[in-house]
């Protein structure tokens, strides 16, 4: 039995990829091994002394429980708080640092008859092979230099998705002004050489609650995209422009 590092559960509305508008519990799980300059859930990086059950997706009605968690107690504590959705979303932090843990908590809610869907930063290929069989959905992040620091992760992604492959799903790319057309041109060709057919969702970086690179300019860049890809489509989180987690 696994014990899981938890950052807060809490029940929302998804606010990005295809699901968008449906309702969703998230299970965000603590720690990182990305440090991402443009993340809006930095309080997730690190691994806590504690994690929050949230009553609602505006914070009221939260309480505390120690960290680690035993798995088998996750599932009897989201029937307990938060009601349970038929989507389930796990999330970070990096949920696939805890492979073991995301693997043993999907697989009971599974059982309960829960769609399972996997948020990750697209590094970790050898524990996506390892949850396979508990998980539905996987929203992928393609990671552009200029978006961390001047790291390029295409290696990693690519073997990323090629684990992916038979998985439904979609590739997120998160823009802002500073975005390059190379990197941009290089990401495209990448998902191009391993999965053509994949959704691909341009999605910019929020300041408050709004975008931060203009409607035009997404145009541009969605098509740049399309010119080696065959499914690109602009997203915002809509969940930050309504005021709800």
């Amino acid at each position: 039995m696994a014990d899981a590092y938890l950052s807060e559960i809490f029940s929302s509305i998804q606010g990005e990829g295809p699901h968008v508008g449906r309702r969703a519990l998230f299970i965000r799980f603590g720690g990182c091994n990305l440090s991402c300059g443009y993340c809006d859930t930095g309080y997730a990086r690190e691994r806590t002394p504690s994690f929050k059950i949230f009553s609602d997706s505006r914070s009221s009605g939260e309480r505390e429980v120690p960290n680690p968690v035993a798995c088998r107690e996750v599932p009897r504590m989201i029937s307990d708080g938060p009601d349970l959705p038929d989507i389930v979303v796990m999330t970070g932090g990096e949920p696939l640092l805890q492979a073991d843990a995301l693997g043993e908590i999907a697989g009971e809610l599974r059982m309960r008859g829960c769609s399972v869907h996997l948020e990750t930063n697209g590094t970790l290929s050898e524990n996506l092979e390892s949850v396979r069989p508990v998980v539905d959905f996987v929203s992928m992040d393609i990671k552009l230099p200029s978006m961390l620091g001047g790291i390029d992760l295409n290696d990693r992604h690519a073997e990323f998705l090629k684990a992916m492959e038979g998985l439904e799903g979609y590739a997120k790319i998160v823009v802002s002004e500073s975005v390059g057309d190379e990197e941009l041109d290089k990401a495209a060709r990448l998902l191009a050489s391993v999965n053509p057919g994949l959704p691909v969702y341009l999605q910019p970086v929020f300041v408050g609650s709004r975008p931060d690179i203009g409607a035009r300019d997404l145009g541009r860049l969605q098509a740049r995209l399309a010119r080696e890809l065959h499914d690109v489509r602009v997203s915002v989180q809509i969940h930050k422009i309504l005021g709800v987690r």
